[in-house]
């Protein structure tokens, strides 16, 4: 019986397998009816770099190459649209391209080009031709059997100014040339220009465009100016032992009596900052009430003179802010940092002093004066005689001289200044003496992100 079984499975097994054989002599070709483009992407690229000679006083350029395959390519089939949200670099050669593209159902690709006399042609896409990408491109994917096509348009967008290029504009302030101890201060979104003129304090405001003179409800005086302080949407300043409150920089109220303080010098979303004769005191509530914050080491090592207050935002889910204190003390530059935690389960974390290490050959020197603002993920400084300024990436530990950010023309010299930032990444800048307010900008921080858009 076992053999039979087997005898009679081989032969179902030698039938199918004729019929297999036959069948596939027969096969005949699928033709679909749709196609796409389904994806598009670039290969490597020409690029002119412009730069400096090594003296540097002369333009050059450098002329090289990069792999341009991670700059994701959106294909929106609703629109027929096909283009790249992050901009290729400025520089980059977009006349002579070599483009990879995929359509659906092995549909064949025909690019809609402009001859030599400006009229239309149609030309095969070959993976080995460039394409000129200076102008929007019309391509259209024909179906197996040339029944239907769709045409899409192809934009490679590339950078048209250089993403550091940093360019300083002025506007001229009536009376500010008569101003000490200015100090800017971003709130709400509004760019405020505070400074001593005689026995009070003056303020401006700035529109985006010009800036006008502040009428304050009461006078403030001379040592208001230096302590005032941004925090949601309202300013803080000290005001003969009393913490008071603005929210347009014209009308100022009381908050609360703070005789324990001698300066207001920061704040957070979250708290408020004060340097008292013994340490730091911190308000939770608005300024209402002061209590003394934690310090690793010795208050008398806490800066005087020059003092600039920078938190980031560390962690957002739990209200973390990293902040530097940089400031100086008997002709030296301090710098400390403090980790503030605003969940409920949170330990408060101690002011910590940046000790002085003769290994870090780093260190921010010693400049009179000193202006420290957060700018492109870093701090910046500058001031002594303005000729340079310096930029940390690790949170004040380390600084550099930055010779991408030149001076306004003119503007050098060992006259105070002070400096800015507002939430679009404009730099302010003046200076004791003058009556120019200069603003400028790292051209990459000033670029919007449009929206992606995905599609099959």
């Amino acid at each position: 019986m076992t053999k039979k079984l087997s005898s009679l499975f081989i032969m179902v097994l030698t039938l199918l397998s004729m019929s297999s054989c036959l069948g596939t002599s027969e096969d005949k070709t699928t033709y679909y009816d749709d196609t796409a483009i389904t994806a598009f992407s670039l290969g490597t690229l020409n690029l002119t770099k412009k730069t400096k000679t090594k003296d540097g006083l002369r333009d050059s350029t450098i002329k090289t190459t990069y792999n341009a395959n991670s700059y994701q390519f959106n294909i929106d089939q609703v629109n027929h649209l096909i283009y790249n949200t992050d901009s290729l670099p400025y520089g980059t050669d977009a006349a002579h391209v070599l483009a990879t593209i995929t359509s659906k159902n092995s549909g064949t690709v025909i690019l809609m080009l402009k001859n030599t006399s400006g009229k239309d042609s149609l030309v095969y896409y070959n993976t080995k031709d460039s394409i000129n990408f200076t102008q929007p491109v019309k391509m259209r994917v024909y179906n197996m059997v040339g029944s239907a096509y769709r045409d899409y348009t192809v934009k490679v967008n590339v950078h048209k100014e250089n993403g550091n290029e940093f360019t300083w504009n002025s506007n001229s302030v009536s009376g500010l040339e008569l101003t000490t101890d200015q100090k800017f201060v971003n709130n709400n979104g509004n760019m405020f220009l505070f400074a001593v003129n005689g026995s009070s304090t003056v303020g401006y405001k700035y529109d985006g465009s010009q800036w006008s003179t502040l009428n304050f409800n009461t006078s403030l005086n001379t040592s208001a100016a230096q302590n005032i302080v941004s925090q949601n949407g309202s300013m803080y300043t000290l005001q003969n032992g009393n913490v008071i409150r603005s929210t347009d920089g014209e009308n100022w109220n009381n908050v609360a009596s703070a005789a324990s303080l001698v300066r207001i010098i920061g704040a957070t979303p979250k708290c408020l900052y004060a340097l008292t004769t013994n340490g730091i005191s911190i308000s939770r509530d608005n300024g209402a009430t002061w209590v003394k914050d934690s310090i690793d080491t010795d208050a008398s090592k806490l800066p005087d003179t020059n003092i600039n207050f920078i938190y980031q935002e560390y962690n957002s889910t739990r209200s973390i802010y990293s902040i530097i204190l940089v400031g100086n003390k008997n002709n030296k530059t301090v710098v400390w940092s403090k980790a503030e935690e605003n969940n409920s389960t949170a330990n408060a974390q101690p002011w910590t002093f940046y000790t002085e290490d003769e290994n870090n050959r780093m260190m921010l020197p010693y400049l009179s004066g000193l202006q420290v603002i957060a700018y492109d993920g870093g701090l910046l400084a500058t001031g002594g005689n303005m000729t340079k300024f310096y930029y940390s990436p690790d949170n004040g530990l380390t600084w550099t001289a930055d010779s991408n950010y030149p001076f306004p023309e003119g503007f050098s010299g060992s006259t105070p200044a002070a400096m800015g930032c507002n939430d679009k990444n404009i730099i302010f800048l003046t200076k004791t003496g003058s009556a120019q307010v200069y603003t400028a900008r790292r051209a990459r921080l000033g670029w919007e992100i449009s929206p992606k858009v995905f599609t099959e």
